[in-house]
């Protein structure tokens, strides 16, 4: 209530981004968490550690930068994407940036990252904070999130649980989809291998017609079946939804405002390690 007007909250948010919020994000969409010109940046570590392209990763991290502002301006506990959290679990690790630069010198209070509980209460309050993120973002900065780095709720919680840190010197990684293809053409060149035997055997068969063909599919689906990683490509295909009997679950994040928000995340693995991510909390 203002001069006997009654005021939304909307309103005091918009309020507030016009004023103090427009100066903070001026002073966040430049941060820069290297200090120089390292050999090896942050953003090269960013786009190395999770296999996206430099173009993504860039993209990625002004998402992040996007993320710190609401949860600077927000009372309220929030949750980023999977995407947006591999930024904040990377600059966590580089603790003088995050903490005196940040934290300290740009913002003025500390966010913190808990690890989740685990549990389908735990699950539900995260993706509660998440469409609470979303939300906020549309108003504060006025258009929609990009989807390929903010997914819908159900998507950004599906895959929960199953990232795990892998060596790639001395494992092998092949996606399901690209092995589902592999087998499928080791068997059509079986088939034709067959056809051609009973060509030569019989004399009734065109073999050699048949053989190529199917040698022809053998050599679409080995090196055009896989697309590429999911984020590089629209994901239309509808996954299987998670037991939810699952007991870490997929949150992250939460936001303080002025000295608020208290609720913690998860603390995930790289890529979403141990099922979501988490908590910022605001300190003071």
């Amino acid at each position: 209530m203002k001069n006997g007007k009654k005021v939304s909250m909307c309103d005091e948010s918009e309020r507030f981004m016009d004023s103090v919020g427009n100066e903070l994000w001026e002073k966040l969409r430049i941060f820069k968490v290297d200090s120089g010109s390292p050999g090896f940046s942050f953003l090269r570590r960013l786009a190395l550690e999770n296999r996206w392209t430099g173009a993504y990763a860039e993209r990625v991290y002004a998402e992040y930068l996007k993320f710190i502002y609401l949860l600077s301006v927000s009372p309220q506990p929030l949750t980023p994407s999977d995407a947006v959290d591999q930024v904040w679990h990377l600059h966590l690790s580089y603790s003088q940036s995050y903490w005196e630069s940040l934290c300290r010198d740009l913002i003025w209070r500390d966010l913190h990252h808990y690890p989740s509980r685990g549990g389908i209460a735990e699950r539900r309050k995260f993706q509660a904070w998440y469409a609470k993120t979303l939300e906020l973002y549309r108003r504060e900065f006025g258009q929609a999130p990009p989807p390929d780095i903010w997914p819908e709720a159900a998507r950004r919680f599906r895959k929960a649980g199953t990232f795990v840190r892998i060596d790639t010197r001395t494992n092998l990684v092949v996606s399901k989809r690209g092995l589902y293809g592999s087998l499928a053409a080791i068997a059509l060149c079986s088939v034709a291998f067959m056809a051609q035997a009973c060509d030569v055997i019989h004399g009734g068969l065109d073999g050699s017609l048949f053989a190529t063909f199917l040698v022809g599919s053998f050599l679409y689906v080995l090196f055009l079946g896989d697309s590429g990683p999911d984020e590089r490509r629209k994901n239309r295909r509808k996954g299987r939804r998670r037991d939810e009997s699952w007991d870490g679950d997929g949150g992250d994040g939460d936001g303080g405002g002025d000295g608020g928000g208290d609720g913690g995340g998860d603390g995930g693995g790289d890529g979403g390690g141990d099922g979501g991510c988490g908590g910022g909390c605001g300190g003071g």
